[in-house]
């Protein structure tokens, strides 16, 4: 008997690029889908104004060398420094943290589901800022505001200003 190689929920992953309006660089783009997918008027323009995340330039540098030309030598020296602690693992990008726990780094897209999962849902517990932080870290991911946007969704929950 053959062996039945097709998957009916099997993904392809496959990159795109882009200019971004900000800097004028190549821009990598997740887009889920194959070429022999067509796309809908709707999935292709929700691609074409999909903003670019916070960590472009780091994945420019790591994997095509691609530095932003206006860069004073103070930033470049921050990056250089900032960037020992990421490392690309393709599609997805990760940072060391000080206690040497490598999480993965999300767009500001998902950051807000994030906290709403580590914060309301049954396995948050309307938790304290600290306490929902924490969660997110021992969850493996990570962006540069965490604490701050915490701070934020924190103080504005209903549930937990009534109490």
């Amino acid at each position: 008997m053959p062996i039945n190689d097709c998957f009916p929920y099997e993904r392809l992953v496959s990159f795109v690029k882009a200019e971004a309006p900000r800097y004028g660089h190549l821009v990598d783009f997740l887009d889920e889908g194959s070429s022999g997918i067509q796309k809908t008027p709707e999935e292709a323009n929700a691609l074409s104004n999909t903003a670019t995340p916070w960590y472009t330039d780091i994945i420019n540098y790591l994997v095509a060398g691609i530095l932003l030309p206006d860069m004073t030598y103070q930033q470049k020296k921050k990056f250089f420094h900032d960037l020992k602690q990421y490392y690309w693992d393709d599609p997805l990008l990760f940072k060391r943290g000080v206690d040497g726990i490598f999480r993965r780094c999300i767009p500001e897209e998902e950051i807000e589901s994030v906290i709403t999962h580590c914060h309301s849902y049954p396995v948050g517990g309307h938790m304290s800022r600290s306490k929902t932080a924490e969660k997110i870290l021992q969850a493996g991911l990570y962006w540069p505001t965490i604490f701050r946007d915490v701070h934020v969704f924190v103080s504005e929950c209903d549930r937990c200003q009534r109490s």
